[in-house]
């Protein structure tokens, strides 16, 4: 619930932040993280984070996800180049 709490201020990025800020109120009111996460976010995102909290192991696919996302925007960036 920490964590939640204080992610989105820690990002740095105010538009990620208010993409995570609802996951904490989503927590603290019984449900999971996710559930309060923006639906902006891509599906595949919010698909994964939650199945990572389900069985309770949300770090290790945030961990997943930090290297999934960086080679998409990377792939992205090369698009837009061409």
């Amino acid at each position: 619930m920490r964590c939640a709490e204080l992610a989105p201020q820690a990002c740095g990025n105010l538009a990620m932040a208010n993409l995570f800020e609802g996951g904490y109120a989503a927590a603290k009111s019984g449900a999971t993280i996710s559930y309060g996460f923006s639906r902006t976010l891509p599906p595949e995102f919010l698909e994964l984070w939650a199945i990572g909290e389900e069985p309770g192991n949300p770090d290790k696919i945030a961990e997943k996800l930090s290297q999934i996302y960086p080679d998409k925007v990377q792939f992205r960036f090369e698009l837009i180049a061409q």
